[in-house]
């Protein structure tokens, strides 16, 4: 996001460790669990390397920068949580603790459901650069075709969908995929009877249009509960901040009043309008099969975000991609992986490791983008 629009209150705040990306990066450099990619085009190349370190679960997270046709520093994290080590990380706890010592971490946290309500901010990284009205283009932002048979360019997949309910103020946040369909708007599929949706229902039904948050990259532990079952009316800041241990800091969205992470890398905020939908999709999912995959491929109407402001950090902002599981060879060919090898111009290793076992295939094999389980 470029030429930013400043006001003189919007002075960064020092980070928080708990409730920042690039502390958590620095975490996984530190314990060898980072992957640096450099040169890598958004068309082709950026999904067929994530699909092959999401092969296999332990291969590291993986960060995309230098992308062709965007300036240094527009990154994109992806494979976040698909090894112990790094969700031990995001958690605070040892990253060599054991699975069974994971597991009973969890355990205690869902038996006890603590929450620790956010706290809010008059300020942070996330308002470092603030656009509004023509200035804001979402697509300078280097959003990947994750998949061939994608249907666009979803910006949308390890992010936070924030909305208010209208009757009670109660904020939930969920993962929901948010495809991005024109310079100042995107769309966002929340299948029905999730939270979502029911809150975009009540603003409709009063003829009025629905606000909404969408962030692009934040600190996975963040992340975590906009994937997990919260109770209907309990607020995920809360259970977010439970999880931390600390209050989650947000700022008031410049134009909806949302809260928003203040530590966030990158969001935008607008309005969904009654009656104004949009085509979404084909998104492939790991449970498509490959016969899907070639036929049948469905689009749906999803609600359309008309964005009013973006905001992100000012120096190298980061987005985080996210899928709901590996996918193992036997689901998917390795051509792409024979492809990104042989023809890349990104740099950094492709280790043997990550790359998946098997014969070369003439099958399709990019890893389909898909979110967490919303709400």
């Amino acid at each position: 996001m470029d030429a930013p629009v400043r006001s003189p209150s919007n002075k960064s705040r020092p980070a928080k460790e708990k409730q920042d990306l690039r502390a958590w990066i620095a975490g996984l450099r530190e314990a060898g669990e980072l992957q640096d990619i450099k040169g890598a085009e958004r068309e082709r190349e950026i999904g067929g390397i994530v699909d092959i370190y999401q092969r296999r679960i332990g291969n590291k997270a993986v960060l995309f920068d230098d992308i062709e046709g965007h300036s240094r520093g527009q990154r994109i994290l992806a494979n976040i949580l698909t090894s112990v080590r790094r969700i031990n990380i995001t958690l605070g706890l040892d990253p060599d603790a054991t699975p069974t010592d994971l597991i009973q971490y969890w355990r205690r946290y869902m038996k006890e459901a603590r929450a620790i309500a956010p706290v809010t901010v008059q300020s942070g990284p996330v308002m470092e650069n603030v656009l509004t009205g023509g200035d804001i283009d979402i697509f300078k932002i280097p959003i990947p075709r994750w998949h061939e048979h994608d249907g666009g360019y979803y910006i949308g997949t390890g992010d936070m969908v924030i909305m208010r309910d209208p009757d009670t103020g109660w904020i939930n946040y969920g993962a929901y995929r948010v495809q991005a369909q024109a310079r100042n708007a995107a769309t966002v599929m929340c299948s029905k009877g999730k939270h979502g949706d029911l809150i975009r229902r009540r603003y409709h039904e009063r003829g009025e249009p629905c606000p909404v948050a969408v962030v692009c990259g934040m600190h996975p532990a963040l992340f975590m509960i906009a994937g997990l079952e919260i109770p209907y009316g309990r607020n995920e800041f809360e259970a977010a901040g439970g999880l931390i241990g600390e209050a989650v800091e947000v700022i008031s969205g410049p134009r909806t009043g949302l809260p928003i992470p203040a530590h966030a890398e990158i969001a935008f905020e607008g309005f969904i309008h009654p009656n104004v939908r949009s085509a979404n999709g084909p998104a492939i999912t790991p449970a498509d099969s490959r016969k899907s995959r070639r036929s049948g491929l469905k689009r749906s109407c999803t609600a359309t975000i008309r964005s009013c402001s973006a905001l992100s950090r000012a120096f190298r902002p980061t987005m985080i991609h996210f899928i709901a599981a590996p996918i193992g060879p036997a689901r998917c060919g390795i051509s792409s992986k024979r492809r990104v090898c042989r023809k890349s111009k990104a740099s950094g290793r492709i280790p043997p490791a990550a790359a998946g076992c098997g014969s070369p295939s003439r099958s399709s094999s990019n890893m389909p983008a898909t979110p967490s389980k919303p709400d």
